[in-house]
């Protein structure tokens, strides 16, 4: 589990907003005039990529928007972060994949996304493991599992 971050209130004058994390102080700041929109995956290519860390946990625990989720909130499961370099630019894709827990054994199906994972790579997902990323037609990026 990640350190958590303690927010502290902004002053009105500045408008800056400082966070704690793990002793260091850091500054952000909201910027309409001095901002840019930031280049992302290409669409529709299929990438290499490397997993940076495997976190176990809830699904509820890496959801931001937890409405569109079909499944159980407290299913457990896996959050895979994958790292891609396009042109010496980085670029993290995480992808959610569930399991069930039987009394501390790993249970998945083998037409659910671990599964299919474990069909295509010989094992399931562990860090260092190089993966291939698919992109759809508007950049966002899934761990190619056909």
């Amino acid at each position: 589990m990640s350190k958590p971050l303690i927010l502290y209130k902004a002053t009105q004058q500045s408008k800056r907003i400082t966070d704690f994390v793990g002793g260091e102080v850091i500054k952000m700041g909201y910027n309409p005039q001095n901002a840019e929109q930031k280049a992302g995956l290409p669409a529709d290519r299929v990438l290499d990529g490397t997993i940076l860390n495997v976190t176990d946990g809830v699904v509820k625990n890496f959801l931001a928007n937890t409405e569109k989720w079909k499944g159980e909130l407290t299913q457990p499961c896996i959050n895979v972060a994958v790292e891609v370099t396009i042109e010496d630019k980085m670029f993290k894709v995480d992808q959610l994949f569930t399991y069930e827990d039987d009394n501390g054994k790993t249970v998945f199906a083998p037409n659910s996304n671990m599964g299919k994972f474990s069909k295509k790579y010989g094992k399931l997902p562990q860090a260092g493991m190089n993966v291939r990323i698919a992109t759809n037609n508007e950049g966002f990026g899934k761990i190619k599992l056909d």
